[in-house]
């Protein structure tokens, strides 16, 4: 048979290689569809996490989204149980915790102008180009994200509304501040920012 192509044995030892290449090389080398897929084979033992990995990332515009995604909203995702999605909610509040243990910054209390304007303009301060950068925070005011939304030139056409909110929906943010710093100018409004 001519260029014939056995399917029921096209993935089999995948889980293995894709293992052996974590422990050899580390997460870094990987597509982030590739980690998720890996991170589902805890709880999807005998099936192609791939596709499953893909959907989810596109339906909740990123990891961000799926961990911290609703149990509906993840289980209306194709692929997606009960099990999964306790399992992904689960790891979404670990990676909270985590982060607030690795990124001192989470401690830190944002419910005054004087400890935002304090964090703004530490962040700020090497900063070299012009940049919006947005604060994202819980109901108890602490920080659970940050994210530099634009790098800004003079001849910038302005600020998309949408990269505010994706920023803010992915991580189920309660508050959003944004800040725009002037490295190398007067504290003014930039023409065509806004």
């Amino acid at each position: 048979m001519e260029n014939y192509i056995d399917d029921s044995r096209i993935h089999e030892g995948h889980r293995q290689r894709m293992r052996a290449k974590l422990l050899s090389h580390g997460q870094r080398i990987f597509d982030t569809y590739e980690l998720l897929e890996m991170l589902l084979y805890h709880v999807i033992p005998y099936k192609d996490t791939n596709p499953i990995a893909k959907k989810l990332l596109a339906t909740f515009g990123g990891l961000d989204g799926v961990l911290s995604a609703e149990r509906d909203a993840l289980t209306s995702v194709s692929g997606v149980g009960e099990r999964t999605a306790d399992f992904l909610m689960a790891v979404g509040e670990l990676s909270g915790i985590l982060g607030a243990e690795f990124m001192p910054e989470c401690a830190e209390d944002f419910s005054n102008y004087r400890a935002v304007g304090h964090y703004l303009t530490e962040h700020f301060k090497n900063e070299t180009k012009p940049s919006v950068v947005v604060l994202l925070l819980d109901n108890n005011m602490r920080l659970i994200g940050k994210k530099t939304i634009y790098e800004l030139d003079y001849s910038s056409a302005g600020v998309r509304p949408k990269a505010f909110m994706d920023a803010a929906v992915g991580v189920r943010a309660s508050v959003v501040i944004s800040a725009h710093n002037h490295p190398h100018g007067p504290f003014c409004p930039c023409e065509g920012i806004g």
